[in-house]
C-alpha cells in the first residue's frame, strides 16, 4: 500500500488491497485515523495490543429483530461466546444482541468488532444487550474488562 490522498494532498488513508486484473478494479484502504492511532501505539509501546472480547458477532435478522422488539435491524447478534472469554466472564450469551458498548450504538458488527479492537486492555467496558428471556426481550447491563486478543 501506499498514501491515498484528496486533490488538495491531505492524507485520508493507507491503501491496502486491490482487487482487479493489473492494479485497475476495486481498492481498499485503512483511514488515515486508524492509521494514526496504530502508528502512535506502535511509537509509544513498540506492538499494538487488540481489544479482545470473545463472541462471534453477526448481523442482526429481521426475524432476531422482531422477536426481541428493536425498532429495526440494530445491534450485534453474538452467534457465539467462547468460554474463558471476557464475554463469557460478564454473562454476555448466545442470542444476545448488543445495542451499545462503552457508551456508543453499533448498526453493524464490523464496526462493533473495530470499536472492541481499539479499545485499551484492561478497560472496564459498559455493554447494553437485548435478550429474550421467559419469550420477553429484556435489556441487560454488563460491564465487561477487555482483555488483549491471543496470538494466532
Amino acid at each position: 500500500g501506499g498514501a491515498l490522498v484528496d486533490l488538495s494532498g491531505r492524507l485520508v488513508g493507507i491503501n491496502t488491497a486491490i482487487i482487479g486484473p493489473s492494479y485497475q478494479g476495486i481498492s481498499f484502504a485503512i483511514p488515515s485515523e486508524m492509521a494514526r492511532e496504530s502508528y502512535e501505539r506502535l511509537r509509544k509501546d513498540g506492538h499494538i495490543e487488540r481489544g479482545f472480547l470473545g463472541i462471534e458477532p453477526g448481523h442482526v435478522s429481521d426475524e432476531l429483530a422482531q422477536d426481541l422488539e428493536l425498532p429495526r435491524r440494530t445491534g450485534g447478534w453474538v452467534v457465539s461466546v467462547t468460554a474463558g472469554t471476557p464475554a463469557a466472564a460478564a454473562g454476555m450469551r448466545s442470542n444476545d444482541v448488543i445495542l451499545s458498548w462503552n457508551g456508543q450504538e453499533f448498526s453493524d458488527p464490523t464496526l462493533l468488532s473495530r470499536a472492541i479492537a481499539a479499545t485499551l486492555v484492561g478497560a472496564e467496558v459498559p455493554v447494553k444487550v437485548v435478550r429474550l428471556r421467559d419469550g420477553e426481550p429484556r435489556e441487560v447491563e454488563l460491564s465487561v474488562q477487555v482483555a488483549a486478543r491471543p496470538a494466532g
